[in-house]
């Protein structure tokens, strides 16, 4: 069984930081693969966590999922503007994959942003990451272009699915 729960305590995000660290670098690793395109790690987890403040309440949400007590995943969303938010960085441990928490914690993303007033999610996604392209696309989500507040520049935005949900 799968167990789904909001981060708040500080002794959750330690283990947050080491998926987070988990996810990029597997992220990294298959941008080079995918596209001859190389991204520091070390760049690319400061700026992740240095963003780590904004995913917190009351506008925002860290999930992290858990499976016979392991830490199996986690997801962020976060507030871009008034009504409108961003999921960003849903991994799922590759021992814990085919069990349909990604579709867990999206779905939990998703009932938790319509609990917070939002209207609209936005997301971004590689092409490389095919399986989460399905889960995206079976919960509603339809491609869109890219939005204002994405993080990427046209240069890398050629890499990326840029995806909306209307909640």
């Amino acid at each position: 069984m799968t167990d789904i729960v909001a981060v708040r305590r500080d002794d959750d995000l330690e283990i947050v930081r080491t998926l987070v660290l988990e996810y990029l670098a597997w992220v990294v690793a298959q941008t080079e693969k995918e596209y001859g395109e190389k991204i520091d790690l070390d760049s690319a987890f400061d700026h992740a966590w240095g963003e780590i403040g904004k995913f917190h309440a009351p506008t925002g949400l860290i999930l992290l999922a858990r499976q016979g007590g392991a830490a199996a995943g986690v997801a962020f969303l976060k507030e871009l503007r008034p009504g409108i938010c961003e999921v960003k960085r849903v991994y799922v441990r590759p021992d814990f994959r085919g069990n349909n928490i990604g579709n867990q914690l999206m779905a939990r993303l998703i009932h938790e942003a319509r609990e917070l007033g939002y209207a609209r999610m936005f997301l971004d996604t590689a092409k490389f990451m095919r399986a989460a392209h399905v889960v995206y696309r079976a919960l509603g989500f339809k491609e869109t272009e890219i939005y204002s507040e994405s993080e990427y520049g046209d240069n890398f935005a050629k890499h990326l699915i840029f995806m909306e949900l209307v909640l």
